[in-house]
């Protein structure tokens, strides 16, 4: 199982490639992903250690940006990027299962929900996670806890991201040849 080591100081030149977003699942030194919008000139590096460190990173020659004054959490246990045309839009969820929307094109970090109780008491088997974002951004967090498959729903913006479903898949991947 990956650890987390002590904070290094992280520096990447990325050339002006057509690369929209790369994603790498914890390489051990707590990296948990990369996003680069070459339309921005923006890199947002999304980590798993506890340590306070910049999301967004100019290329090297500009001043880096502070961490974001309103995460608590710097340990990250999943994140993905928006499909275009709304791929400035990235979400995370953290260890403390709160979600938030992310705006490469703002430098903003918004929370938008938070899934503590739907994800309950997990073993450590069960805390890992991945989750999507629809066009109509509706973020979906898969996870699997005691024989269920969980999949939580949260809506899209304004009154629509109150509407919240949690499910579980378990029935739909036996029913597929899934076993497991």
């Amino acid at each position: 199982m990956p650890t987390v080591g002590s904070p290094t100081l992280l520096s990447i030149n990325l050339p002006p490639i057509a690369l929209t977003s790369f994603f790498t699942y914890q390489d051990g030194q707590g990296l948990i992903s990369i996003h680069y919008s070459p339309t921005l000139s923006l890199c947002l590096i999304l980590g798993a250690t506890p340590t306070p460190y910049p999301f967004f990173l100019w290329p090297s020659s500009s001043p880096a940006f502070a961490p974001p004054n309103n995460i608590t959490e710097f340990r990250v246990r999943c994140a993905c990027l928006s499909p275009p045309p709304n791929n400035h839009i990235a979400y995370m969820m953290d260890w403390k299962n709160k979600v938030f929307k992310i705006d490469l094109r703002a430098r903003s970090v918004v929370q938008i929900g938070d899934l503590n109780l739907e994800r309950g008491a997990l073993s450590v088997k069960e805390e890992p996670a991945a989750m999507g974002v629809t066009a109509e951004g509706k973020v979906k967090v898969f996870w699997r806890q005691g024989g269920g498959l969980w999949i939580y729903e949260l809506g899209g913006e304004g009154i629509a991201a109150r509407k919240k479903e949690k499910e579980n898949l378990r029935g739909l991947w036996e029913d597929a040849g899934g076993w497991g």
